[in-house]
């Protein structure tokens, strides 16, 4: 359910607090954000500099528990050095990859993450089984 009797600052804030009950780890990382809105983004992201970038009426769109889910996605392209690792590599092809390591990770901590971000389902994974 959306809440919209706070603002998406606020809402952003709230998941910040709620995320330190649900995952310290993810939170500890989260805390040290410095977080902005902007227009120039259509959901989420991250600067090189580790500054995180709102889009308003995106997150407006989300739920509580996604927007703590989107936050830690966020936050580990900055842990893990994503922007920075990049290089020369097709920047569309790194953050697709990027993106589903770190959602693997997000779903594992029981994590909610918004409709139609490449989020593994392991109930359609078959694992071959070795006869012997």
């Amino acid at each position: 359910m959306i809440n919209t009797s706070l603002t998406v600052s606020d809402r952003i804030t709230r998941g910040k607090i709620q995320l330190q009950r649900q995952s310290p780890f993810f939170a500890h990382l989260v805390m040290n954000l410095k977080i902005s809105k902007t227009e120039s983004v259509p959901t989420m992201a991250v600067s090189c500099k580790g500054d995180l970038l709102y889009n308003e009426e995106f997150v407006g769109t989300l739920t509580d528990e996604q927007i703590k889910g989107v936050l830690a996605h966020e936050v580990m392209h900055v842990a893990l050095l994503h922007l920075v690792r990049l290089g020369k590599k097709d920047m569309m092809l790194w953050n697709v990859a990027t993106d589903i390591s770190i959602n693997n990770m997000l779903v594992a901590e029981n994590l909610q993450l918004p409709e139609g971000g490449l989020i593994p389902k392991y109930d359609q994974i078959e694992v071959p089984h070795k006869d012997g």
